[in-house]
């Protein structure tokens, strides 16, 4: 075990302080410097061995969004290379086609942040614009979440423009429509009013567009979750076409699922968006 390592596992021992553990990681930042960014990197590819004298609960995990010591390693050791900024960036940008143990989707959320401070931004949208065709799909779904936090920039529409538009021609399944609506949804946060061109194609995700694929989901799915997953893609999509674009013909289709849908959750998911 190396020094970076030990650093990395003191960090980790102070889940239950967060504010120990903030400061802990601001800390190592400036002990690990940012000369050795790469070898932090590299160390996402390796076990970090767990000392027998932590034992966390499954709970502590789930209340800090991690599922496991290993999970918790790798936010660490992002979080370490966050705090180095517009030194990190290049190291960041290198590793943006990197898909070892979702290396690129966690360098796509630093840089998203670290952009959305106003440290490079131009640059980094550019440089993350020219590598979208070679991202992995978890690395474009952390993209597309990573961007709603950077308001009406021109770079961050076209990222978004282009994915959302490959989906589309590329659509095939099911979870290509759920993945495209997710999408127009979160680009509507960081410019709502570039996504009310896809209010067509929204519209027919409402009216049923994904039965076409409900034989297709049979094989791989239940009869009874494919039918509360049809269900389901039909009210987020009137949901999130409603956040965009709030219509009467909308709204009382949201109404009347929330009485007559065929599945509770269905239910349960309009009555508490209404509230």
């Amino acid at each position: 075990m190396n020094d970076i390592e030990i650093k990395i596992i003191s960090v980790c021992e102070l889940l239950e302080n967060q504010e120990e553990f903030k400061n802990r990681i601001r800390t190592v930042s400036k002990e690990i410097g940012s000369e050795r960014i790469n070898q932090l990197i590299n160390l996402c590819q390796k076990k970090i061995e767990k000392p027998q004298k932590v034992n966390f609960s499954k709970e502590l995990y789930k209340i800090h969004k991690v599922s496991n010591w290993d999970v918790l390693c790798r936010r660490v050791i992002f979080n370490i290379i966050y705090e180095h900024k517009a030194e990190a960036v290049p190291y960041l940008i290198k590793n943006l086609t990197n898909n070892e143990n979702l290396i690129s989707a966690n360098c796509i959320a630093q840089l998203c942040k670290i952009a959305s401070e106003g440290i490079g931004r131009d640059y980094i949208l550019n440089q993350i614009y020219n590598r979208r065709k070679v991202l992995s799909e978890i690395s474009k779904r952390m993209l597309v979440q990573g961007l709603i936090i950077i308001k009406d920039n021109e770079n961050v529409d076209k990222i978004y423009e282009d994915i959302i538009e490959g989906s589309i021609e590329n659509e095939s399944s099911t979870e290509d429509i759920v993945q495209i609506y997710r999408n127009i949804n979160f680009w509507s946060k960081s410019n709502q009013q570039k996504t009310r061109k896809y209010l067509a194609y929204l519209r027919k995700i409402v009216n049923g567009m994904a039965e076409k694929y409900f034989d297709k989901d049979l094989e791989l799915f239940s009869p009874e979750f494919t039918k509360q997953r049809h269900e389901s893609v039909k009210i987020n999509s009137a949901i999130f076409y409603y956040q965009i674009e709030p219509t009467e013909e909308i709204m009382d289709k949201l109404i009347y699922w929330k009485d007559n849908a065929k599945f509770e959750t269905n239910k349960k998911r309009i009555k508490d968006w209404l509230q």
